[in-house]
């Protein structure tokens, strides 16, 4: 499966955002899956807003499903964009969100996990059978 990961990143500690991002890549790897995160993937050099908010918008139309990571009740509107996004183009939502994070993402999937922290969240992703 071709996953996207789509993730808060403004206002976030971009170099513990990162070393979360590339174990979730490597799980989901290991896993057989195909990932595209654009923080990775994507030349952010010289690109306005809606460039960047493009090229997330076309990735998800070549991907499968859109990994979405929820840490915090801080809102990303990037992230909500890509969500309502994908959901019009009845793309696989899967979920990752911290225990106790009230937030609105949880109705439009099936598919959540549930963490605490993130050791916890990378060890029920390589237990979880992402189909």
């Amino acid at each position: 499966m071709k996953i996207q990961l789509a993730y808060r990143f403004t206002g976030e500690n971009k170099e513990e955002l990162l070393d979360i991002l590339k174990k979730i890549i490597q799980i989901l790897k290991e896993k057989g899956h195909e990932t595209y995160t654009p923080v990775f993937d994507f030349n952010y050099e010289g690109k306005t807003k809606e460039q960047i908010y493009t090229d997330a918008l076309d990735k998800i139309d070549e991907n499968d499903a859109l990994f979405v990571l929820v840490r915090s009740e801080e809102k990303s509107e990037g992230m909500l964009v890509e969500l309502g996004y994908a959901i019009a183009k009845k793309k696989k939502i899967i979920l990752v969100i911290k225990k106790g994070v009230d937030s609105r993402t949880k109705y439009y999937t099936k598919t959540i996990i549930e963490f605490q922290d993130i050791p916890d969240m990378l060890n029920k992703l390589r237990k979880f059978d992402i189909k």
